[in-house]
């Protein structure tokens, strides 16, 4: 009999866990048939059921959109025709300020340049130099090709200078060419062009570059 009881309960055992496993079946078919690995909100809500299966937090809405619709319509603008060329006057260099000179002059195989920088505002001027140069030269042959720069290969300190040019006062500067181009060789006899540009600013405003410029031609024999 004892043998008998126990196959009894194992058999038992067996049909009540097979007939549970039949019974899951239809279900876990079910799920794997509508789940695809592809689908990232499927997973998603497959994977937050199942750590919450009774609680799901909503999704919030966009409201971008509707936060710009409403927004208020900015009033438009109306600038005053007389005040935006005053404006743009401002911006303007000044004129007549400034007279630029330039004098070459031919000494024992060398030539001199004179610099003048003369006030014709009829006022004090206030100006400044934004580094310790404060002029430069080119030349150039009849090709307009540049030959010769003073400032090639200088260097110059990198400083704020202020100062004052009275009343029809001036500024003088000069210089001195061997008559070698940038590679240290001789040019060749021809006529050139020199020109000279003075690095000055006001203060305040600006100044037509026409003023701060000059030229001269010169013939080397």
């Amino acid at each position: 009999m004892n043998q008998i009881s126990a196959r009894a309960a194992a058999w038992s055992i067996s049909v009540f866990l097979i007939a549970g496993m039949v019974g899951c079946a239809p279900l876990h078919h079910q799920n794997a048939k509508d789940f695809d690995p592809h689908d990232h909100d499927a997973a998603e809500e497959t994977s937050a059921s199942a750590v919450t299966p009774y609680f799901t937090e909503p999704r919030k809405a966009d409201e971008t959109e509707k936060f710009d619709a409403a927004l208020p319509e900015l009033p438009k603008v109306k600038i005053d025709p007389e005040v935006l060329r005053k404006a743009q006057e401002r911006k303007k260099p000044l004129q007549g300020l400034f007279r630029t000179t330039l004098e070459s002059v031919k000494t024992d195989g060398k030539i001199e340049f004179r610099i003048a920088l003369r006030n014709i505002s009829g006022h004090e001027l206030n100006v400044r130099y934004g580094s310790g140069q404060r002029y430069d030269i080119w030349v150039y042959n009849e090709k307009n090709e540049e030959v010769y720069q003073w400032s090639y290969n200088k260097a110059f300190t990198m400083a704020l200078i202020e100062t004052a040019i009275k009343k029809d006062g001036q500024f003088t500067f000069s210089e001195e060419w061997l008559l070698d181009d940038a590679e240290g060789n001789r040019v060749p006899p021809g006529q050139y062009t020199v020109k000279v540009k003075v690095l000055i600013g006001l203060q305040s405003g600006s100044v037509r570059p026409d003023e701060l410029t000059a030229e001269s031609a010169i013939i080397i024999e």
